[in-house]
């Protein structure tokens, strides 16, 4: 099943998320199980529910997105060929953001570095988007792996501020 051709979207990395949106509540709302006219079709149109929900939780999140686009090439991040592909330098710069970000204990220095990130995360996604579009497929798996490791950055460093906060 093609969650793209599902939600009735076009098949890209950079979709416009809230358009997405009105396709998920609208195919939600086609196939609600409370519409069904019989029990058969009542069991079709939950699974059908399921799988709506699971093609916009899939598609809303950038990593997971391009995840699943690589996946439609067969192409699996998780694969060790393509891990030990990933450039080193690459690795140990986001290692060391790692550890800075746990080093770090100012609220103004974390978010600082957090609005760094961010930005690098947006640099990211315009690679895969680039790389995707082009159809340069190991480019776009090593993008999305790093912006896997962005966004878990980003995640520790949002709970460590709300740690202090709190």
């Amino acid at each position: 099943m093609n969650y793209f051709k599902l939600l009735q979207i076009e098949q890209k990395y950079n979709i416009n998320l809230k358009d997405l949106e009105h396709h998920y509540l609208q195919s939600l709302n086609k196939f609600h199980p409370d519409r069904a006219k019989t029990e058969q079709q009542k069991v079709e149109f939950l699974k059908y529910a399921i799988d709506i929900n699971n093609a916009y939780n899939i598609l809303k999140n950038e990593v997971k997105r391009a995840v699943y686009i690589l996946s439609l090439h067969n192409i699996d991040i998780e694969n060790a060929e393509i891990k030990n592909k990933f450039p080193t330098h690459i690795l140990d710069r986001i290692w060391e953001n790692f550890e800075y970000a746990e080093d770090t204990e100012e609220i103004e220095t974390l978010n600082k570095f957090k609005n760094q990130k961010l930005e690098e995360k947006q640099n990211i996604i315009l690679k895969i988007t680039t790389a995707l579009a082009k159809k340069e497929l190991q480019k776009a798996a090593q993008h999305t792996i790093e912006l896997k490791y962005f966004t878990n950055i980003i995640d520790n460093i949002n709970t460590k501020i709300k740690n202090v906060i709190d």
